[in-house]
């Protein structure tokens, strides 16, 4: 057991010493959050938006 508790330990270690530049699949994943943000919304969601806002407004009587 102490090889392995040390294996798992030398593997913190170097993941501690990780910059996020340095983590590709971080940095991926970053991009493609990025990425999906920046679309824009379609037109029918923004319909579908607008319906419920629609009736949400109906049932608590605001205007």
């Amino acid at each position: 057991m102490p090889k392995k508790r040390a294996l798992i330990q030398g593997a913190r270690s170097a993941s501690d010493k990780m910059k996020p530049a340095d983590d590709p699949i971080g940095t991926a994943l970053r991009r493609l959050h990025d990425d999906v943000v920046a679309e824009p919304l379609p037109d029918e969601f923004l319909r579908l938006l607008g319906e419920i806002d629609r009736k949400i407004t109906r049932q608590t009587g605001e205007e």
